[in-house]
């Protein structure tokens, strides 16, 4: 049985431009790994990573107020339910908006099963910290797998090798912040 592990939109793209498997696949939370918790219960640990992007207002804006209004406007509840609807209103289910906002995804037009496996995955999302520098850490990550997996490179001195360009580059950056 073939399994992918990606961001959840893709379940809409394949939902509307791959009609020929519909109703034979499905998505699912993240496979974990079992875990006593606190009260002795076995439980699922699905922890993954979220990615997002950014706003903010540069500090020699002359607009700061008028900005912040703005920011709080569009991550408003009822302004992303509105941008979303309007969204998948026009181009269809394989544009649903994947909000940040958890109380507007709620109310985005998800099946009531699709919104309560996204809900229960919701629950293990971590960030990952952000450091001058981290951009190198997902890219030479990847570099690492390709290398092993594709031209069957030592794992281990592999990976040394790019931690190290890693946290050179990190360094660098932190020099260049004044962080160290």
């Amino acid at each position: 049985m073939p399994i992918g592990i990606t961001y959840y939109n893709t379940y809409n793209t394949l939902a509307v431009f791959a009609p020929e498997i519909r109703g034979k696949w499905d998505f699912i939370p993240v496979p974990g790994t079992a875990y006593q918790d606190d009260f002795g219960a076995t439980q699922i640990r699905r922890e993954t990573v979220s990615s997002g992007t950014g706003i903010m207002i540069l500090n020699q804006s002359d607009k700061k107020d008028d900005a912040w209004e703005y920011l709080k406007w569009w991550t408003s509840t009822e302004i992303q339910v509105q941008y979303g609807r309007e969204m998948e209103g026009i181009l269809g289910a394989a544009a649903r908006y994947p909000s940040a906002n958890i109380e507007a995804m709620g109310q985005l037009p998800w099946k009531v099963s699709e919104y309560q496996k996204l809900y229960e995955q919701w629950q293990w999302v971590k960030g990952i910290p952000e450091v001058p520098g981290g951009y190198m850490t997902g890219r030479h990550l990847d570099n690492a797998f390709r290398l092993v997996y594709e031209d069957a490179s030592n794992p281990r001195e592999t990976i040394y090798d790019y931690v190290q360009t890693i946290n050179a580059e990190i360094q660098k950056k932190r020099r260049e912040f004044g962080l160290t």
